[in-house]
């Protein structure tokens, strides 16, 4: 264990105290002709891990303004560097993302040649199951 005091200013005439544990087998013996140089630093320091990208699920549905599935709609995903993926829906509407990345922005659009849709802005913080999309009524 290390006892320091002195708080908020130069560690230099602080008081220091180093017990010996396991692990640290020249530690409170004599130093005297021993191979191993110690160095004191004052401070404290934290280790910064660069964060793990974990990944997620987006999936949704695609539907028509009477909420029928949409088959073969493309939806687009675009991160905030612009990069895209898109993916076509199913028979029945449905679509799915897999490995997208956690605490991002994503902008999510329907591309279709008979409806618009809203895109939908979008972080991504764990699984989501019902992105869905409902195409907006037609102007006639």
């Amino acid at each position: 264990s290390v006892t320091a005091n002195g708080g908020l200013q130069n560690s230099a005439g602080g008081n220091f105290a180093v017990d010996g544990t396991a692990g640290q087998s020249a530690a409170g013996q004599n130093m005297i002709n021993s191979p191993y140089v110690y160095t004191q630093v004052g401070g404290f320091w934290v280790n910064f891990f660069p964060p793990t990208a974990a990944s997620v699920t987006v999936r949704g549905r695609v539907m028509t303004p009477d909420g029928r599935g949409l088959m073969n709609a493309r939806v687009v995903m675009t991160d905030s560097k612009g990069n895209s993926r898109t993916v076509m829906t199913t028979h029945f509407g449905y679509y799915r993302f897999e490995d997208v990345q956690v605490g991002e922005l994503y902008i999510f659009r329907v591309e279709s040649k008979r409806y618009e849709f809203m895109p939908q802005a979008v972080v991504v913080m764990e699984d989501i199951d019902n992105l869905d999309f409902v195409a907006m009524p037609r102007k006639y």
